[in-house]
């Protein structure tokens, strides 16, 4: 009772002070600051410490930054404040970070464009004040750099690259690191003739050891808008009117090394010099880029993958030219997206064959890219445009067939042209649109029967906030149409995103061979709460018509969907008990197809949490009544599921450690047992010192479906049956990265994956009442009698019906990687050389992981060299 009687009067004590202690919201939040324009010849000598004359005479400090994590709006026991000075060409930033533990500051130096490791500070400008999109920058207190785009959702494009100076210095004896960047004008997009001066600011430090972030201005985690939340800087007036013209003249040398293999075109060696040009120049608040003949051989490669489903794979970007203003060009609905920068200089889109003659393909991997042309920016008056405009080049390949060489066309000359504008009123309403367009110049018959000749899609959305932007209403709108030969266009209704052959279609849809175009619409229309608010909510209904179609251009999974989400999420970002912050979410979805059929329904719990020693944790468990599948069986009748489990678990250690841990679990079951998914993946992240950083991961995945997809077959009757198998795969996937940071402009990276994955098939059956709630009326399943095999094929002979079909057992082999050594040897100049491997792939069924590892090592490789240098001046 006594230790009750002390504790009690102590903790409110504590309480109390911890009150008066933060500093008011009104205090911290859109806070402003007046840069001073230099006056004099004297500047800044950009190395980091901050001791030139000038930072001590002109300009005046910060307040202190406040705390965001772990206590929103608590001062920190390792202040920070910065200093902000302009001229005719550049503006200057000065930032003194004290650090109560000096000795723990994390100076990793890291790769250039990666701010995931070491302290960190960040300044963003709002240039044209519009609250829409910042331009970044990014400095470590190892000296890395990294520039992005951040928008008001706090989406974050960290391909925007910019020409700028940034210097560290690290001060023991005074307890803290400091921090000078020089940014050129020439970087920046803004108003120049503004009469109030006044940008959006936002400056930011992470101490990573215990992450915690600071602000100069406050933006809550709980916030109602990232760029919306900035301070406000005000003197940035008689600004200078730069130039902005930039060129990069790039040179690039490569030597391939293909293996020996069958046929005419294997084990060749080629060389090639190449060159090509980019140029960037200011028009008025838009920048325009020009790219002439590119080439992205040291871009690393995609991972590998096995998609045994009907739907495409969809791979990130990783080519710069597409990557930079790609927030304004983004079109998205939920994975679907108006514009998949993928689609342009792909792999070629056909493939000849042989007709049951001997065939040999030379290999084409990408379809050159003639030039291409973007205009991307924003105004003071809320205006964002964006626009590309890109060429790629007719390509052929030579083709043997019964030993007789020819040079058949395998992609028409295209033109793709990408244009998106928004208008913004105050950051509250949003009004948009997008258009795309692909048109192909098809010469060759066959070429005109199997690509569409014009693809053409339009967007329009919109949104709106209400009540200091806590509630909003937001809506996206899509059209599109394709054209082409009548063949073109019954090859796009049969494809997976259509499949209008399918049996349950019938009634609706169906294959019209006379069809020489195919239109179509998309959208949604939702509603929600989310601000500074611990309850969040939305409801969205969206729409797929049939016929709409993205693929030319964009990105579509699916479509002939209706579909409806409610949900809740409820989010604590204060330190509470061993939590640091914690958000749990409700997800309801119904589905259906334009027949009116019920697809799938679904509940969703999430929950995300950081513990007080920066463990995170990250759950979602989903349960599927209702499911029944329409592209599974390939055009064939719809299958239906039995109800499942989705679970999806992801632990790790705290990212500041030197060793960080992790563990990856994601899993599928039904509830009648009969198929199953798992996959787990752990994985080690390695932190040596302030140069070598490491990390590698092993996938395992085992699958077990007894209604695997494997062909369909039609019989002399006419009838066609959609053969299925009980299919056991295992995948074993190593993915090993590591990077050399010698100075944060030099550094080594490597990445390899070997992958391997197998499968084999047995039980084998034919669909019958595939939509049955009863899971054995769904098949026929063949008895001994019916089925036999020789070699590598089964014969079926069932009901006076007489079929065979190929062994689906299959092992995929493959490894990858990726050597570059950088060198950015000027401010925006930089050396690459590549070496890249690949192996080729063996379509032999291997069972056994061991026996597949050594398969895969033993497998042929092509092996490339590349040395590029490229050179950036401006005028």
């Amino acid at each position: 009772m006594k230790r009750l009687i002390i504790v009690i009067p102590a903790l409110y004590c504590f309480c109390m002070f911890a009150q008066e202690s933060a500093i008011p919201f009104d205090q911290a939040y859109k806070r402003s600051y007046y840069i001073t324009k230099i006056v004099g010849d004297e500047r800044p000598v950009i190395d980091g410490k901050l001791d030139d004359r000038i930072w001590a005479e002109q300009g005046v400090w910060t307040e202190d930054f406040v705390q965001v994590t772990p206590n929103e709006r608590m001062p920190s026991n390792s202040p920070t404040k910065a200093k902000l000075l302009y001229d005719e060409k550049y503006i200057y930033v000065g930032i003194i970070a004290k650090d109560a533990y000096p000795e723990k500051m994390i100076r990793f130096i890291g790769n250039r464009d990666d701010n995931s490791i070491g302290d960190l500070v960040s300044i963003a400008f709002d240039t044209y004040h519009n609250y829409w999109a910042a331009p970044e920058f990014n400095i470590n207190a190892g000296g890395n750099k990294t520039d992005l785009v951040v928008t008001d959702k706090l989406t974050v494009n960290l391909n925007w690259n910019a020409v700028w100076e940034g210097r560290t210095h690290v001060n023991l004896k005074d307890s803290c690191w400091t921090i000078e960047m020089r940014i050129p004008f020439s970087q920046l997009r803004y108003n120049k003739e503004t009469k109030d001066g006044a940008w959006g600011l936002h400056i930011r430090r992470v101490i990573r050891r215990n992450s915690e972030v600071q602000n100069w201005s406050m933006i809550p985690l709980k916030n109602n808008g990232h760029v919306f939340s900035f301070g406000d800087m005000h003197g940035m007036t008689d600004l200078p009117r730069p130039r902005n013209v930039e060129f990069l003249p790039y040179t690039m040398g490569k030597l391939q090394q293909r293996p020996a293999q069958e046929g005419p075109y294997g084990g060749r060696t080629l060389r090639n010099v190449n060159a090509g040009l980019d140029v960037k120049t200011g028009l008025s608040d838009f920048t325009l880029d020009v790219t002439v003949n590119p080439d992205y051989g040291q871009v690393e490669q995609d991972p590998s993958v096995m998609n045994l489903t009907a739907y495409e794979t969809y791979f990130e970007e990783k080519r710069p030219f597409f990557l930079e203003g790609k927030h304004i060009l983004d079109f998205s609905y939920g994975s679907d997206m108006m514009f998949y920068t993928r689609r342009i200089g792909a792999a070629p889109s056909f493939r000849p064959e042989g007709n049951g003659s001997t065939i040999f393909v030379e290999q084409r991997d990408v379809v050159p890219i003639i030039g291409a042309l973007k205009l991307t920016g924003a105004n003071n008056r809320g205006l964002t445009l964006g626009v590309l405009q890109s060429v790629t080049a007719k390509t052929s390949t030579r083709v043997t067939c019964d030993s007789e060489e020819n040079r058949v066309t395998v992609e028409p000359l295209t033109n793709y042209t990408v244009a998106r504008v928004q208008k913004n009123w105050k950051g509250n309403t949003y009004l948009g649109g997008m258009f795309t367009s692909t048109n192909r110049l098809t010469d060759e018959s066959f070429l005109r029967d199997h690509l569409v000749a014009n693809a053409i899609a339009a967007g329009i959305d919109f949104t709106q906030y209400f009540k200091n932007r806590l509630y909003y209403i937001d809506f996206k709108g899509m059209f599109s149409t394709v054209s082409g030969s009548e063949a073109a266009i019954e090859r796009r209704q049969r494809d997976a995103v259509h499949d209008y052959q399918r049996t349950s279609a019938q009634d609706y849809l169906g294959v019209d061979p006379m069809r020489q175009s195919l239109s179509g619409s998309g959208g949604y229309f939702k509603i929600g709460r989310k601000g500074n608010a611990k309850w969040n909510f939305s409801e969205t209904f969206g729409w797929l018509t049939p016929g709409f179609d993205l693929n030319d251009v964009g990105y579509l999974r699916e479509a002939d969907v209706l579909n409806n989400n409610t949900e809740a999420i409820f989010r604590q970002t204060n330190t509470w008990k061993i939590f640091r912050s914690a958000t749990l979410s409700l997800n309801q979805m119904n589905k259906w197809n334009f027949g009116g059929k019920s697809c799938e329904n679904n509940l969703t719990f999430g929950a995300r949490t950081m513990f007080t020693n920066l463990y995170q944790v990250e759950l979602s468990e989903k349960y599927t009544w209702n499911r029944l599948d329409t592209r599974v069986l390939r055009g064939g009748p719809d299958l239906r599921t039995d109800a499942f489990f989705s679970t999806s678990i992801k632990v790790n250690t705290s990212k500041a450690k030197p060793v960080m841990g992790s563990l990856q679990y994601i899993g599928e079951h039904n509830t009648n047992g009969y198929s199953s998914y798992n996959s787990l993946v752990p994985g080690i992240t390695l932190r040596m010192g302030n140069h070598v950083h490491l990390s590698g991961s092993f996938n395992y995945q085992w699958n077990a479906n007894t209604l695997q997809y494997v062909e369909q077959t039609t019989v002399a009757s006419g009838k066609t049956y959609y053969l299925m198998g009980e299919m056991s795969q295992k995948t074993y996937g190593i993915t090993l990265r590591a990077q050399v940071n010698l100075t944060p402009d030099i550094s080594i990276q490597f990445y390899g994956s070997p992958f391997t994955s197998t499968a084999s098939y047995s039980d084998f059956k034919r669909d019958a009442q595939t939509t049955s709630r009863q899971y054995s009326q769904r098949f026929h399943q063949f008895a001994s009698g019916e089925i036999t095999k020789t070699v590598d094929r089964y014969y079926v002979s069932e009901n006076g019906d007489t079929y065979s079909f190929a062994s689906p057992d299959f092992s995929f082999n493959e490894f990858r990687s990726n050597l570059v050594f950088r060198w950015e040897y000027l401010p925006g100049s930089t050396l690459y050389f590549a070496w890249i491997r690949l192996s080729n792939r063996k379509n032999e069924y291997v069972s056994g992981w061991a026996d597949n590892l050594d398969t895969m090592f033993g497998l042929p490789s092509t092996n490339t060299f590349l040395l590029k240098i490229n050179f950036w001046f401006g005028i």
